[in-house]
């Protein structure tokens, strides 16, 4: 699901909808990404996503790993055992990390230069093929602007999968 809505909106309609399902009669526990700021950022990563952690949804839990290590979030997602989530914000953060390297920050998008410096970055190579292995994992994608869901609908087309995307208003269209 990808939606304007926000994480929490967003993981309790997956979950009535039957989009997450049950395990031994509980939903599994949904984690959002959320970059880690350190104070050692000019350090080279060894991978993109390094510098990301998914944490849980849930109040006072400390569960979190590394959003790298895409193996093990495979096998929690396919033993039913974790839900991802990822906000429009953190998915322009990590696009931009991408493609300006290590001394790229977060900022927010207001101006239409920021609109068009978060198209580039959302739909540069890197930042795709980044995205293409990442979003599969992803059952909630929330709080996005249009760019950004058309950015997501163009990482799965690029990992071999077919979409199929509607909406409810232009707000759902891209420029």
């Amino acid at each position: 699901m990808i939606t304007g809505d926000s994480l929490w909106t967003a993981a309790e309609v997956a979950r009535q909808v039957g989009m997450v399902k049950k395990k031994n009669g509980s939903y599994p526990q949904f984690f959002h990404l959320k970059r880690e700021h350190s104070d050692t950022s000019d350090s080279p990563c060894k991978h993109p996503l390094d510098n990301f952690r998914f944490v849980s949804m849930v109040p006072d839990s400390c569960a979190s790993f590394l959003a790298s290590d895409l193996d093990r979030l495979k096998q929690m997602i396919d033993n039913g055992d974790a839900s991802l989530c990822i906000s429009g914000d953190v998915l322009r953060d990590l696009a931009t990390r991408v493609v300006g390297g290590s001394n790229a920050i977060s900022r927010p998008s207001t101006a239409s230069k920021g609109e068009d410096e978060d198209k580039h970055a959302l739909f540069d190579p890197a930042a795709q093929d980044v995205l293409k292995s990442l979003v599969p994992l992803v059952s909630v994608f929330a709080r996005h602007a249009p760019r950004q869901k058309e950015a997501i609908v163009a990482a799965f087309n690029l990992g071999g999968f077919k979409t199929l995307m509607c909406g409810d208003g232009t707000n759902d269209m891209g420029k």
